[in-house]
């Protein structure tokens, strides 16, 4: 009898092993991280963050105010899978014109992403080699 509850107990305990780091793991995958956005220096630490698409997965940013870029040296996003929640606030100031291809508020948007309720406004303009450019 205490040979058989030992070897239930050490069943359970190899069932438990082989179970739990794979629920871990796809939880961790699947874990959403929420960004605030509240002011341009915080609009800029995210396209600095950006340039990976590994840091915007699973990633939702929320616009809470109206930005002003003017005069800013502000590239754009570089690279952009998550959402981005502009809650219909405005982001002006935006001036892309400048050399080189893929130019936006946002260089490029995968598959997965998801901007909505945002307002953007400025200039966009193609100058020397530029292939592509646009607000977004």
């Amino acid at each position: 009898m205490l040979k058989r509850l030992i070897c239930i107990y050490l069943a359970l305990i190899l069932l438990c092993s082989l179970v739990l780091p794979v629920s871990a793991a796809e939880e961790k995958a699947d874990e959403t991280q929420y960004i605030t956005i509240l002011n341009l220096k915080s609009l800029e630490k995210l396209a600095r963050n950006c340039r990976l698409d590994s840091y915007s997965r699973n990633l939702v940013v929320s616009l809470q105010t109206d930005l002003d870029l003017e005069g800013r040296d502000f590239d754009g996003i570089p690279i952009f899978c998550g959402r981005f929640e502009g809650n219909g606030h405005t982001i002006r100031g935006l001036n892309f014109a400048k050399d080189g291809s893929a130019q936006g508020f946002f260089r490029y948007l995968t598959d997965s992403a998801v901007v909505q309720n945002l307002h953007l406004e400025g200039n966009v303009r193609m100058e020397g080699s530029a292939a592509e450019i646009g607000g977004f």
